[in-house]
């Protein structure tokens, strides 16, 4: 069991998190934390789990900046043609970036 010093220590580091979603996020902040919290705290995971989920945890954030480094390119170079590779290509990643 946990000692109340590292109850109380747990407690200002989860407010601290809900304070960034919601600064970063406005009312959809509030609501994604206590969807997420709910989830972590009715889960428990193995460590070797999270240890494999890890590296991709961040996957999501640079695929969405290499999709902003498009679109200024595009707005620099003009549009891409639309059946070209690089235009298929960024449709399935926005499709899966949605759907994830």
């Amino acid at each position: 069991m946990q000692k109340p010093y590292h109850m109380k220590q747990a407690q200002v580091l989860v407010q601290q998190v809900k304070n960034q979603m919601i600064q970063r996020l406005d009312s959809d902040g509030e609501e994604l934390f206590l969807q997420a919290y709910t989830f972590f705290k009715q889960s428990t995971f193995d460590t070797k789990i999270v240890k494999l989920i890890q590296p991709y945890s961040g996957l999501p954030g640079h695929t969405r900046l290499l999709l902003q480094y498009l679109k200024c390119w595009t707005d620099q170079y003009g549009e891409r043609p639309v059946n070209s590779q690089a235009q298929t290509t960024i449709s399935r990643v926005l499709k899966t970036i949605w759907e994830y």
